[in-house]
């Protein structure tokens, strides 16, 4: 996946922000086989370069997606578990500097890739403030990122896209 969060950074340099990651932690919970839907709670860490504060944002969304694993499963991961982030990209509704207050309230969307049988991998597109809601994915978006890491979850490979709301803590 690193290739992934290489090609984001190249993409991210283009429209750079103070903005970077810190941390990554969450759960969802999915259910069906092939076609499934799912829950989610993810929290990023993220510190504003410019003025050196750090805050979690959390992530409150419901989706669908495709896999192959077990009927019910989920994963989960804790802020100490290894994850990494590119760069945040700046949007196209984004002309001035980003700040973290400009990430919160606004529909937000997660595409999210993962693997696993007890320990597990997973990779997460994630759009601030979309214009678009799903199912057709963002164009026009407050910002961006890749994120990926190592979790704890449940027999399985899928992709899902979820659908919510993110709030700073």
């Amino acid at each position: 996946m690193d290739v992934i969060k290489g090609l984001f950074n190249l993409v991210a340099d283009l429209r750079p922000s103070s903005i970077e990651f810190v941390t990554s932690a969450g759960a969802e919970a999915t259910g069906g086989e092939a076609v499934t839907g799912g829950v989610t709670v993810q929290g990023i860490q993220l510190k504003d370069k410019s003025n050196g504060k750090i805050k979690w944002l959390t992530f409150y969304g419901a989706g669908a997606g495709v896999g192959l694993g077990t009927p019910i499963g989920g994963s989960v991961s804790t802020p100490d578990f290894p994850s990494f982030g590119s760069s945040v990209l700046r949007g196209l509704t984004n002309w001035g500097t980003l700040e973290l207050t400009d990430l919160i309230g606004g529909l937000g969307q997660i595409w999210a890739i993962g693997a696993g049988a007890g320990a597990g991998v997973s990779g997460s597109l994630i759009f601030f403030n979309c214009v678009v809601p799903p199912p057709m994915p963002p164009v026009v978006f407050k910002a961006a990122l890749w994120v990926e890491g190592i979790t704890i979850a449940a027999p399985g490979v899928g992709c899902m896209g979820y659908a919510g709301i993110w709030t700073l803590e």
